[in-house]
């Protein structure tokens, strides 16, 4: 993530940019393009934003701007915009997208639409030996409609990585003439930084079929957008960068601030290497449950552009039915955990990550069952052992480490011959940093926790007084009540000239055995308080 440091030279540096009189380069004029229209934009929010959404892409226009961004839709969503251009013009835009159940991939549909109407009609008859027209009448008026379908594709392919695809049949009419032609586009989306910063390619009319009352050919047109999140995902900036194979490269900038959960304001430039600045757009957003309502207004040479626009979210969420499936899941996995059948615990929990490979928790679950299942691949059973394995993964799942052990230690002194619970167990108290259980080294008779006893007394007689504690700790995590083990830890702190943590310990040993003959001796020999 950038420091405050960096994302201010960063904001600073695109500002330059932009700022620079890109008009004073030279560069051959634009003129018209065929199928013009549709470079205009669409949605009225990322057209407050200075339409640069290449990058972003995250709302029903996404099948407008770059088809790769619908991965990111989790619920179906309609958007509807309306323009209302210079010289009676108007631009519409609809859209419908629907993600798949599992989430990840999601088709939609659009409409593209630009009319206009009113235009004289005259006819008139050219008259060759006066080389002019003659006999000129009034003859009505026409319209002009321009308008694309589009059907659009996208998902997620890999970690990081969405690809997607549009097709377009655009129709343009123009009083009794008219044309048709079908396009492809594609495009990707990379997050780049947990989803804070996304970069956005399109190339659009990749493929092109042009038919009817004319010759136009449909140009390639490359766009590239990044866009980055701050200030705790407050604020959105975005920049595009765009160029028709026969126009100039053309520019675009812009934000969305939140104000609130429900008010988002927004703000926008458009320019272009000859022209340099060519238009100003300001906006906002206000939403009311799943319906959000948005308004820009682009100022520029010609005059003023409005847009009204409203998005409805509806149905359930993918996010939500995946977490409740994953929920499902888990629950099942504990279920088996509790019976002590590990490999169904591993798969259940394999199943659920395969749902959502991001959930950290499921991850670390994964994780620590393939460790149990590589040793311990069941505990079933009502043996004491058993019984204390599963309470301790249990635990383990849990992330209580000290509680983990403390089982499985009581467990493998339960079945001191199991080699496999011995490597589980030291496996755990590796991960944990606690020293290692090893197996019983004294008599054949000696179980683990008699070795612990006889380890203790031995510390004492060589003076090796914190490890005598040790061993009686790790004896009293199993059993606080082992009047042996907190004997030996007494005299221990009593050599440790600690005689308060003595009495304290001496003085449990009375409450469990008031007939114990030897800590009154003891105690004799503490200071007093």
């Amino acid at each position: 993530m950038f420091s405050l440091k960096k994302e201010s030279a960063f904001l600073f540096i695109l500002a330059l940019l932009l700022s620079t009189p890109l008009s004073s380069l030279h560069a051959l004029a634009t003129g018209g393009q065929p199928d013009e229209f549709m470079s205009y934009g669409a949605g009225a929010r990322s057209l407050a934003m200075g339409a640069a959404f290449v990058g972003v892409a995250d709302d029903a226009s996404a099948t407008y701007w770059n088809p790769a961004g619908l991965s990111q839709i989790t619920r179906k969503e309609v958007a509807l915009m309306k323009a209302t251009l210079f010289a009676d013009t108007t631009y519409d835009f609809y859209s419908f997208v629907m993600p798949s159940k599992k989430g990840g991939s999601a088709w939609g549909v659009s409409m593209t639409q630009l009319a206009n109407s009113g235009f004289e009609k005259v006819n008139a008859t050219y008259d060759p030996t006066q080389q002019g027209y003659t006999n000129v009448s009034n003859a009505g008026t026409f319209g002009v409609k321009e308008s694309a379908m589009s059907w659009s594709y996208g998902r997620k392919v890999v970690d990081h990585v969405s690809i997607g695809t549009a097709l377009n049949k655009i129709s343009r009419s123009v009083d009794t003439s008219a044309d048709s032609s079908m396009a492809a586009d594609l495009g990707t989306l990379i997050d780049m930084k947990d989803g804070n910063r996304r970069l956005g390619i399109t190339i659009k009319n990749v493929y092109s079929r042009v038919s009817g009352d004319t010759n136009d050919t449909m140009p390639l047109d490359f766009r590239v957008g990044l866009s980055d999140q701050y200030f705790k995902k407050r604020l959105l900036m975005a920049f595009d960068v765009d160029k028709s194979i026969n126009a100039n490269p053309g520019y675009h900038f812009g934000g969305e601030f939140a104000f609130s959960k429900n008010f988002k304001g927004r703000f926008g430039i458009q320019g272009d290497q000859a022209t340099g600045l060519r238009e100003t757009d300001v906006g906002f957003g206000y939403t009311i449950k799943s319906i959000t309502l948005d308004y820009s207004i682009g100022l520029h040479t010609l005059g003023s552009s409005t847009r009204m626009g409203l998005t409805w979210k509806f149905g359930r969420s993918v996010l939500e039915r995946r977490e409740e499936n994953v929920n499902q899941l888990v629950q099942k996995a504990f279920a088996a955990a509790q019976t002590g059948n590990y490999l169904v615990v591993q798969e259940q929990l394999q199943t659920a990550l395969d749902q959502d490979p991001t959930n950290k928790n499921v991850q670390q679950l994964v994780e620590k069952f393939q460790k149990v299942v590589a040793t311990v691949p069941s505990a079933m059973g009502q043996e004491e052992s058993a019984v204390m394995t599963r309470k301790a993964l249990l635990y383990y799942a849990n992330n209580d480490m000290k509680g983990t052990v403390a089982a499985l230690r009581q467990a493998y002194y339960k079945d001191p011959r199991n080699d496999k619970l011995l490597s589980l167990l030291n496996k755990i108290e590796t991960e944990a940093n606690m020293e290692k259980t090893e197996p019983p080294k004294g008599p054949e008779l000696f179980s683990p926790i008699d070795q612990k006893v006889f380890d203790a007394r031995q510390a004492i007689l060589e003076g090796r007084y914190d490890v005598a504690i040790k061993k009686c700790q790790d004896i009293l995590d199993l059993n606080p009540n082992d009047v042996t083990s907190l004997k030996i830890m007494g005299s221990a702190f009593f050599l440790l000239d600690d005689h308060t943590r003595a009495r304290k310990l001496w003085s449990r040993v009375i409450e469990i055995d008031p007939n114990d003959k030897e800590i009154p001796e003891f105690m004799k020999q503490l200071r007093p308080e």
